[in-house]
């Protein structure tokens, strides 16, 4: 059998990929809402996560599940959903707002295209090199 990529052996199916976004918290690969590590608590991920490894198991490469399956904490969890995500061209961003002087993290579903053209709005700044004699 021949790996797709570093991580898998087989592609999991987009259905598999939807069911485990939907227990971070987002409803479908449409869904434009921000998730957090408290609102991925409060909706049990960890433990609906961990009833998933067995079939995981099945995608990824024997030498990966160490490292991403076993100890699973939330940030495990967002990691494997990126990585299946990937997969479909999609992304979890993350952005940091500061809330009554606490700052939390947001995530959220991106297209990778909407994902690029953020980037390259970013990266339109110009720099300027000013030399003093």
């Amino acid at each position: 059998m021949v790996n797709i990529n570093q991580l898998f052996l087989i592609k999991p199916p987009q259905n598999y990929t939807i069911k485990i976004i939907k227990l971070l918290g987002f409803t479908s690969l449409k869904d434009k809402k921000e998730i957090t590590i408290q609102s991925m608590e409060n909706f049990n991920t960890l433990i609906k996560m961990e009833k998933q490894i067995n079939k995981l198991k099945e995608y990824y490469l024997p030498c990966k599940h160490k490292l991403f399956l076993e100890n699973l904490n939330l940030k495990k969890c967002l990691t494997i959903a990126r990585q299946l995500l990937k997969l479909y061209d999609y992304d979890i961003v993350s952005s940091e707002k500061t809330i009554q002087t606490k700052k939390i993290l947001y995530y959220k579903l991106i297209k990778k295209t909407e994902k690029e053209k953020l980037s390259t709005k970013k990266n339109t700044s110009k720099e300027y090199i000013i030399y003093f004699n």
